[in-house]
């Protein structure tokens, strides 16, 4: 679906930055509504669980090939605080983000 491949590319393009539907819908020149209709229909989550799992998994591929420190990938994934990445973190994984890095390196 072309339509949905442009929605992930923008969220891709603009993941270290805060992404409000609101301004996503105005991007692609849709309602919010529409947008997150559509979303859900083919994707089966929410634009925001979408958004969240995109995050997360950059981070993981930055902690798997990089040094950087976790504040450092938190904020290169756009999360506000080291806290609120490790809280998310630990929600979707089931583990903190420092554990899962020494699992992986080791």
């Amino acid at each position: 679906d072309p339509f949905l491949a442009r929605v992930c590319a923008r969220i891709e393009e603009r993941l270290p930055a805060p992404l409000p539907l609101r301004a996503l819908a105005r991007e692609l020149a849709v309602s919010e509504s529409h947008l997150r209709n559509r979303f859900r229909q083919a994707m089966g989550a929410r634009v925001g669980t979408y958004i969240r799992r995109a995050r997360l998994h950059r981070a993981c591929a930055l902690m798997r090939g990089s040094d950087a420190t976790l504040s450092e990938i938190a904020a290169a994934c756009g999360f506000d605080s080291i806290y609120a990445f490790s809280r998310c973190f630990k929600t979707e994984y089931r583990l903190a983000p420092s554990d899962w890095r020494k699992r992986k390196d080791g």
